[in-house]
C-alpha cells in the first residue's frame, strides 16, 4: 500500500512538471519564490514555502486527476 502511494505521489510530481514546462510565469514565480527561501531562516523558509505553493496552485488551477474529489 505504502508503495502504491509513493508511485501516486511521484505520478503527481511528474505531471505538475509536465504541466509548468510551458508555463513562463509559473518557473519565473518558482525561482523568485527560491531566491527569496534561500535569504530566510528554516521555521521562516517552511511557512513562506507552503503559502507560495498553495498560491501557486490556485493561480494555475492545477489539479491532478487521480486526486479528484469523488
Amino acid at each position: 500500500m505504502a508503495q502504491l502511494e509513493l508511485s501516486m505521489y511521484k505520478e503527481n510530481l511528474f505531471e505538475y512538471f509536465r504541466f509548468i514546462r510551458n508555463k513562463k510565469d509559473v518557473l519565473n514565480e518558482l525561482l523568485t519564490m527560491a531566491s527569496n527561501l534561500a535569504r530566510a531562516d528554516s521555521s521562516e523558509k517552511h511557512k513562506q514555502l507552503v503559502k507560495h505553493l498553495i498560491e501557486i496552485k490556485n493561480k494555475t488551477g492545477f489539479v491532478s486527476v487521480g486526486y479528484l474529489p469523488k
